[in-house]
Order: C-alpha cells, then sequence, then structure tokens
C-alpha cells in the first residue's frame, strides 16, 4: 500500500509541473481530476436574499403564478397549433415549433442526442490519446448542430423581411449566410482562447442536455403532469433569461 501511495504522489507531481506545458499550438495535455483556476479572477459580490425587498424579488424572478401562466399559454399555444386554426396575429409559436407535431418533437430529441453523444465521444477520443483540443470539438458540435443552425437562419430571414419589408428575401439572406460564413472561417483559422472555448463547450452541452419534459413527452404529447411537478424546475427564473 505504501508503494501504491507513492507511486500516485510522483504521478500528481508530475502532472502539476508539466500543467502549464503545450503540447503544440491548440493541443494541451488532458489531465484526469484536476482543476484549473484563471490568475487574473474578478470577484463580485451580490447582495443576499435577506437584503433585497420583495417587491424587488417579484419583479427580478419568475413566481409560481407566473410560471403557471406561462405553462397553461404554452399549451393553449400549441393546441391551436396542432389544431392549424393558429392565428399568428393574436398567438405566437415563436420557440415552440418543434411541438407542430409528434414527429418534429422525436427529430428535434434526435438531434439534441447526436449532437450530445458526438461531443462527448471526441472528448473520449482525446482522452484515450492523452492531448485537449478545444477547436476539434467546437468542429464536431458545429456540424451536429448545422439542421438546426440553418433552421435557425430561415426564421432570422423571415424575421427580417417582416421588418424591412422594401428588401427581398434573397438579399437578407445573402447578408446572413456571409456573415455566418465569415464567423466559422475566422472561428477555425484562429486560435480561441481557453476561456472562450470553455464557454462554448459548456454552451454546446447545455443545448444538448435541455429538455422540455413539461410540455413534450417521449411520443411528442402534450404534458398534463400537475403543475407542481412541472414548476418545481421553473421556480426562481430571472425573468429576463426563460423563453420559449
Amino acid at each position: 500500500k505504501k508503494s501504491t501511495d507513492s507511486t500516485r504522489s510522483e504521478q500528481l507531481t508530475r502532472i502539476m509541473s508539466s500543467s502549464n506545458r503545450p503540447t503544440s499550438d491548440n493541443h494541451y495535455i488532458m489531465y484526469k481530476h484536476c482543476v484549473k483556476f484563471s490568475n487574473n479572477t474578478k470577484v463580485s459580490f451580490i447582495p443576499g436574499l435577506r437584503n433585497i425587498s420583495d417587491e424587488e424579488i417579484n419583479a427580478t424572478w419568475f413566481t409560481e403564478k407566473d410560471c403557471a401562466k406561462i405553462q397553461a399559454s404554452m399549451v393553449k399555444t400549441v393546441k391551436r397549433m396542432r389544431k392549424g386554426n393558429m392565428d399568428e396575429e393574436k398567438y405566437c409559436s415563436r420557440g415552440l415549433e418543434h411541438m407542430r407535431t409528434a414527429d418534429d418533437a422525436k427529430q428535434r430529441k434526435a438531434n439534441r442526442d447526436a449532437a450530445r453523444t458526438a461531443v462527448l465521444a471526441e472528448h473520449k477520443r482525446q482522452s484515450l490519446l492523452g492531448y485537449y483540443d478545444p477547436i476539434e470539438v467546437c468542429k464536431v458540435s458545429t456540424f451536429h448542430s448545422k439542421g438546426t443552425r440553418d433552421a435557425a437562419l430561415r426564421l432570422g430571414e423571415s424575421d427580417a423581411a417582416a421588418v424591412h419589408p422594401s428588401r427581398s428575401r434573397s438579399d437578407i439572406g445573402h447578408e446572413m449566410n456571409t456573415s455566418c460564413h465569415e464567423s466559422q472561417s475566422s472561428s477555425a483559422t484562429q486560435p480561441i482562447a481557453s476561456e472562450e472555448c470553455a464557454a462554448i463547450l459548456e454552451s454546446a452541452l447545455k443545448v444538448a442536455n435541455s429538455t422540455q419534459d413539461c410540455d413534450v413527452n417521449m411520443k411528442g404529447d402534450i404534458c398534463h403532469q400537475p403543475e407542481e411537478s412541472c414548476l418545481s424546475s421553473k421556480q426562481n427564473v430571472p425573468r429576463n433569461t426563460l423563453t420559449r
């Protein structure tokens, strides 16, 4: 047992002594059970709940009553969408397109699972090979999210055409595609800071893991769970972060 502890101690010493040594421009050694913190840390103090008035809390966070109203509104909108009598002037279906049919809900889940599986598989591959390349992980995530990204661009084109009716749909689409391609080529040719890569990966995993089980089940049907169970995960959600 003493020899085992000594071996582990030596391995940890070697890891810590080489923690900042890159293997190439964009490849870094992969370490297990290690956490690194930036040397430049900014500490921000926020007031506790005891120091915030009830009026400010209610104005900042969604209450259970607010969440119940949002849930009921979403259910009504989805039912209208599925019946085909949707009045776009009176009701907004943006963000609920994946619930239009059961097949749409299943396809959204399949896309999410594929992106998550691909990102985790790339992490595992790099771990086995002993290096860390965040740009490759970004490429994998971008490849598997292309379909949803294109769908978002089409929605953006529709919104832009509604706001600027004098401009043609083709011109708007060309500008959006050009901007998107320039952003992709820039990220592929320029090194990405480690903090930015970490944010990208965290965002990708959050998207992959995000679910709307309270709105649609595995078959794509509208959820009829008790409001308490649906709202338990939505309490204390900032008003400026909860969207459809």
